[in-house]
């Protein structure tokens, strides 16, 4: 029987500004009708370069040889017309970035609709009842009055549930998931990877799953394939990882949170209170319907100097909008937040910018596309005065090889921009941090740098940090304290250790039963 997919003695290279650039070298793969198949690897390591030769989708300067089979047809040097009508009816793609991937003036529920009027597989009306199943297949809550909202009223996981429901439209014969679950909540992403796993099951339906999530790819595929440099270091069943035979492999294996979750450090906290929010409520008022919609309410915790408190919580449970107003990017409706003993209010903005830092959910969006990695993190030291530290002293605190530096952020993996975030967001030496989703972009070697990094640097300067994650293996990893959010409200507050352990709230237990 023809597999699905056969990739053999694969090779990319970039022509940009530096010179040529191999991405890809030899690799070789098979995939075939209703298995799974998980590429994972480091950053850079050539796995969504892999997913662009798949899917057609690579640049005009990306050089390709090899042979890429789908199905028998050969995708290698096909013309854009005939890859387009691949696209969606054959080979889907969920892309790893869904703020850069949804168009933001059209409502979700249509660009779900599109697939399927682009293929004639349906009319407008029934498209649009289509999208709807579509959305609420991949686990959008309310999916009817989501369909009719554009992107920016949605959070980051909601978006990448639009995306997966986009891809599943045609009932495609491969579906190419790039990161798709590294957005999600524990309880959605589960949902999402059983849905994918029926998928292949009842369909025959293959399935190639990039993720830097090594417990994800050990349950969720059958055959796994380790890259780093661009070449394919080891393939096999899950239980390589067991006894995995490459060192790429082992540092992978080790540096996985959910494989190894014991804490980085023991606790620096003080017993000096440097953040205090206390009653915290925000109230939207809903452009459309006249109904507010209250995103926190009534939320009081505090952080104290050297602590690290997790946020964790569903997708819309009210996190980011708690990290907006700790930054006082939004204003509450109600309840007041101290730092440091003053109302935050109080402070001034060149103070506050500089004590209290953020590090974004979104590095594509986060950084400007014009600056190279080198000016991006000079920007703050320059607006701050800041001379006693470097850009490179800054960049080598968060793994970021020298030779990026002069690149710019679309020259970079989703890792290595979320690697220039956390470095601007150190540079002016702040005494709080807070991290919204800081390592969902990142593979697990750098995840882990990322997290001991954190832990270092709370050690040696008594950093306070705010870590909001979906992630509760890496919260186990970092975390003083863990505050359950749900529809807006903190549901249990208390010590990692029992909260994560021993969970007194029914809710925080279907969070942890969702886990890989």
């Amino acid at each position: 029987m023809t597999p699905v997919l056969e990739v053999r003695d694969l090779c990319v290279s970039y022509v940009g500004r530096t010179g040529v650039v191999d991405a890809v070298t030899g690799a070789g793969f098979v995939v075939e009708r209703g298995t799974a198949v998980a590429l994972v690897g480091e950053s850079g390591s050539g796995k969504t370069t892999i997913a662009r030769a798949i899917t057609g989708l690579l640049p005009p300067s990306a050089r390709v040889s090899g042979t890429v089979e789908l199905g028998g047809r050969s995708l290698v040097g096909l013309s854009e017309k005939r890859l387009r009508a691949l696209r969606g009816r054959v080979v889907s793609l969920v892309p790893q970035d869904p703020t850069a991937a949804l168009n933001p003036v059209v409502p979700v529920g249509a660009q779900v609709a599109e697939a399927l009027l682009v293929h004639d597989l349906a009319g407008r009306r029934e498209a649009r009842v289509l999208a709807t199943a579509l959305l609420t297949a991949a686990g959008l809550p309310d999916a009817e009055a989501r369909a009719r909202q554009y992107p920016h009223e949605l959070s980051g996981g909601m978006r990448q549930r639009v995306l997966i429901a986009m891809a599943l439209a045609c009932g495609p014969e491969l579906i190419v998931a790039d990161e798709p679950t590294s957005s999600l909540d524990p309880t959605v992403r589960a949902l999402v990877l059983d849905h994918l796993a029926a998928l292949t099951e009842r369909s025959g339906t293959a399935l190639v799953l990039i993720t830097h999530d090594l417990a994800v790819a050990a349950r969720r595929a059958g055959h796994l394939v380790v890259l780093s440099g661009g070449t394919v270091v080891e393939q096999g069943p899950p239980t390589l990882l067991d006894v995995p035979a490459h060192p790429v492999t082992k540092a992978l294996a080790a540096d996985a949170p959910a494989l190894n979750p014991a804490r980085l450090r023991p606790s620096t906290a003080t017993d000096e209170v440097l953040l205090e929010v206390e009653s915290l409520t925000k109230v939207y008022a809903a452009a459309r319907s006249g109904r507010p919609t209250t995103a926190v309410e009534d939320v009081s915790f505090t952080v104290r100097k050297g602590e690290t408190v997790a946020l964790v919580g569903e997708s819309g449970a009210g996190k980011s909008t708690l990290a907006r107003l700790l930054l006082r990017l939004d204003d509450p409706t109600s309840g007041r937040i101290r730092f440091a003993g003053r109302d935050l209010a109080g402070l001034r903005s060149r103070e506050f910018r500089r004590r209290i830092q953020l590090v974004f959910q979104d590095p594509f969006s986060s950084l400007d596309p014009r600056y190279t990695a080198a000016e991006l993190i000079a920007e703050p030291l320059r607006a701050f005065g800041i001379r006693d530290r470097s850009v490179a002293e800054l960049a080598d605190r968060v793994a970021l090889p020298p030779a990026l530096l002069r690149r710019r952020p679309a020259e970079l993996s989703g890792g290595q921009c979320q690697r220039v975030a956390i470095a601007r967001a150190l540079a002016p030496d702040p005494d709080l941090v807070v991290c919204d989703e800081p390592a969902s972009a990142l593979d697990v070697s750098v995840q882990a740098q990322v997290l001991r990094l954190l832990a270092d640097l709370q050690q040696a300067s008594g950093l306070a940090v705010v870590f909001i994650s979906h992630d509760l293996a890496a919260v186990r990893q970092v975390a003083d304290r863990v505050a359950v959010l749900r529809s807006g409200r903190v549901v249990e507050l208390g010590p990692a250790d029992r909260v994560l352990v021993e969970p007194a709230h029914p809710y925080t237990r279907t969070l942890l039963e969702a886990g890989p």
